[in-house]
């Protein structure tokens, strides 16, 4: 009976303390995140793993989606000035544009942080923090510079205006011996030097998979992480939402001691499936049923 009281008392303090991040939210949730495409993989998993760290009542999840700006503008609420971290995801530049608009109106409790991933950005006004995304690619330019010798012709397969596309690109470029053509067209089925192919992930599925090109998508959604363990896809490039999200837990509960936020990407094969944030999750729901 003692043992068992004993050991309540130890779970209670537990949650107590490890709860997660406290904040008082009778006012108002203090995150905020805009997806412009909701559906689209990284937004979907950083939303859920957002979750996993923070209380529903600390955060507002703000789903766009139509792309006129008028849609925003009636999902903005007064209660947004009591934000500590706005986060904007896939944003054109004209949703942008409206949503500075929009804040100029706001005035905020405090000067709140600002993460945007894949937006169109101009001029950032000066009462945000911006803090800026960094992707580290050695880990996966040490995995790729294997299959680049081993496979012939693999073709990079990646969504349309994805902003980190450029960046990997560079970096390939003054880290690798191989130099890729970047083509808006479909591939051909004869083999064609290294390319990569700008598509959207449906166009991947319906058509790519009958070419013969060994295929890495930039994206470690459930769909292709299928594809993968099926034998279509050879690989898939997972940016990690759940490493985000525990970053976005340091930076508001002050544990983060710099002001940028670090993604270091994984190279997902049918051997390490496991690894990916979307086979991670959907183990978890399988485990709770």
């Amino acid at each position: 009976m003692k043992r068992g009281f004993l050991k309540g008392i130890i779970l209670l303090v537990i949650l107590l303390f490890f709860s997660g991040p406290s904040f008082s939210t009778e006012e108002g949730p203090a995150i905020w995140l805009f997806a412009a495409q909701p559906e689209r993989y990284f937004s979907a998993f950083l939303e859920i793993h957002l979750k996993r760290v923070f209380s529903t009542s600390q955060l507002q999840f703000i789903n766009l989606y139509s792309k006129q700006p008028g849609e925003m503008e009636k999902k903005i609420n007064p209660k947004l000035c009591l934000a500590r971290i706005i986060i904007l995801m896939d944003f054109s530049k004209e949703l942008t544009d409206c949503f500075f608009r929009e804040c100029e109106n706001i005035e905020f409790r405090e000067k709140p942080f600002l993460i945007t991933w894949n937006c169109d950005l101009t001029n950032l006004p000066d009462y945000f923090h911006s803090i800026p995304i960094t992707i580290n690619w050695e880990l996966v330019l040490e995995e790729l510079q294997t299959i680049l010798s081993g496979y012939q012709s693999p073709a990079f397969i990646v969504h349309n205006n994805e902003s980190y596309i450029q960046d990997f690109l560079l970096y390939l470029h003054n880290h690798s011996q191989y130099h890729l053509i970047v083509d808006d067209n479909k591939p051909c089925q004869s083999p064609p030097p290294q390319q990569v192919y700008l598509t959207g992930c449906e166009d991947i599925m319906k058509e790519y998979l009958s070419f013969s090109h060994h295929i890495i998508c930039f994206e470690s959604s459930t769909l292709a992480l299928a594809e993968i363990q099926a034998g279509h896809i050879l690989a898939s490039i997972d940016f990690k939402p759940s490493q985000l999200a525990t970053q976005i837990s340091d930076l508001f509960s002050n544990k983060a001691n710099k002001f940028n936020l670090t993604l270091t990407p994984l190279l997902i094969f049918p051997e390490s499936l496991s690894e990916a944030d979307a086979y991670e999750v959907l183990g978890r729901c399988f485990m709770c049923k």
